[in-house]
């Protein structure tokens, strides 16, 4: 029977998901489609504009057929984007080239040039988040303007992959505070761009689309492009957000003092606060619920560690699994639950391609320090595990010296499911870990902000605390918490003394 129906957009760097819900925040159907990333050069990371319509063409009608809904049952839509995701347009919102994703490096003599022409502080003073290459869009609008620069003139608006779609769907070019914060153009506090910034650095304001709320009304769906979607006209689509932001909305981690640890293939941690807290070992945001702001920790590459130590050591554990039929890091799972909390000694720094918050050293190295002949494999799996959570402790440390108080983390993503993961993170980082029963609360957090420009929700966080369940509450071990305490100076430690040989090996390797 058809019925009234949200729908959440998630743009990441190697699929769209689409994901279909009812108004009480029930999960209808999901479907995802991939697309590459483009290495033209060796230090470039893009990806086509077109592919990410051409996914949204793609899943559309699967997860309506899938949720048994049709075009006439969607209400309203929301898309978030992973950020930096800079594409330039012309005025009917096609792409000049393709975009840039975090993982693209190029502008290394761009960031360089805006430290000279005004230096790291001034830059955060006015926006709230460091400069850095392939954490803002400025660096790359500024490579566009010295690079392709009938590309720049030609602009429109540069925009990112959220608003990308949304200009696509309604016609009309807006960007939400979140995603414009991070072009290191934006002055969050005042919620408008810095002419000071953009005549700087000669990015003409009208280059710039208007900035507006997460849940504000870009518009409606366009006959345009609707025919060929299977969409009505006339839905309406909210400005949306970054998928971190949209990760916590879902999750209900609306309030002060709640954090997110959304855990996939690198982790990433961001903390609620009622006011801005702004300091360069984190990257600051508005968050998807107005008024409010995430700090945000970017984190190791702990889902990429476990992979790479499970290609290369962990065969046995693979066969049992396809013979099995089970999944693989269930096995490894298993292995690291045996071993003795603290792994008899061992340390792993999950510095697996350097490390952003809150040390942010590029040349920081991954190290199993401790090693002996009686480590076993499932020392070595349980010690990448706690590797990262002394990572996430490490960032409390830091946010609480600042006077910001944590009282719970709801995990969510690929390392959510994993009980032994969640227990490790409570008992070292001493906080309660929580998970919700929306696994992907990412497209979640998405359509819940599709429903507020809609009119069915009137504030995005009551909507997600009514429509957020709790599944598991793990709590910490106040013993295990003291074991961890000490090895966790030594992780502090380690770091800290293989500071000098990471900068000579890099250097060696160069």
């Amino acid at each position: 029977m058809a019925s009234d129906c949200l729908i959440g957009i998630d743009v990441g760097t190697s699929s769209l998901k689409l994901s279909i819900y009812d108004l009480e925040g029930e999960l209808l159907s999901i479907a995802s489609e991939g697309y590459p990333i483009l290495h033209p050069q060796p230090t470039w990371a893009e990806h086509d504009p077109a592919a990410w319509l051409s996914a949204l063409k793609k899943a559309l009608p699967t997860a309506m057929k899938r949720a048994r809904v049709t075009e006439r049952d969607a209400v309203g839509i929301g898309i978030d984007c992973f950020s930096p995701s800079l594409v330039p347009v012309d005025r009917h919102g096609n792409a000049l080239r393709n975009a840039f994703t975090p993982l693209d490096v190029r502008s290394v003599a761009e960031v360089n040039e805006i430290e000279k022409e005004m230096g790291s502080k001034v830059i955060f003073d006015i926006t709230g988040n460091r400069l850095a290459t392939g954490t803002s869009s400025l660096p790359h609008m500024m490579w566009i303007r010295k690079n392709a620069h009938s590309v720049f003139d030609g602009t429109y608006k540069f925009v990112h992959a959220n608003s990308y779609l949304s200009f696509q769907l309604t016609g009309t070019c807006k960007m939400d505070w979140s995603n414009a914060a991070l072009s290191l153009l934006f002055d969050p506090i005042k919620k408008m761009w810095s002419r000071e910034l953009a005549e700087t650095f000669r990015v003409p304001l009208d280059k710039l689309p208007e900035t507006c709320s997460p849940t504000s009304l870009v518009g409606e769906t366009s006959e345009v492009l609707c025919n060929r979607l299977g969409l009505k006209s006339g839905i309406p689509v909210a400005a949306g957000s970054i998928d971190t932001n949209c990760a916590a909305l879902g999750a209900g981690v609306v309030k002060e003092g709640q954090a997110i640890d959304s855990g996939g293939a690198a982790s990433c941690l961001g903390v609620v606060t009622d006011q801005p807290h702004f300091d360069n070992r984190f990257l600051n945001r508005c968050h998807a619920v107005p008024y409010r702001w995430i700090i945000v920790s970017q984190g190791p590459h702990s889902g990429v560690a476990l992979e790479w130590f499970k290609d290369e050591f962990c065969q046995l554990e693979v066969a049992e699994a396809i013979r099995t039929r089970t999944d693989p890091y269930l096995l490894m799972d298993q292995k690291a639950g045996c071993a003795e909390p603290g792994s008899r000694g061992l340390i792993f720094l999950p510095y697996f391609m350097g490390e952003c918050s809150p040390i942010w050293d590029p040349y920081a190295t991954s190290v199993f320090f401790g090693i002996t002949p009686n480590h076993s494999r499932g020392d070595m799996i349980r010690s990448i595990m706690e590797g990262t959570a002394y990572n996430i402790r490490h960032n409390l440390e830091v946010l609480e010296g600042m006077g910001i108080d944590v009282n719970e983390i709801r995990a969510v993503g690929g390392q959510s499911k994993s009980d032994l993961w969640l227990k490790i993170r409570a008992d070292i980082t001493g906080k309660r870990m929580v998970t919700v029963r929306a696994k992907d609360s990412t497209p979640l957090g998405s359509a819940i902000l599709g429903g507020v420009a809609a009119g069915v929700y009137s504030d995005p966080s009551e909507a997600a605390s009514e429509i957020c369940e709790i599944d598991r509450v793990v709590e910490p071990d106040t013993e295990k918490l003291k074991t961890y305490a000490d090895l966790f100076e030594v992780y502090l430690e380690a770091y800290e003394g293989l500071k000098k040989a990471s900068r000579m090996r890099a250097t060696v390797l160069s």
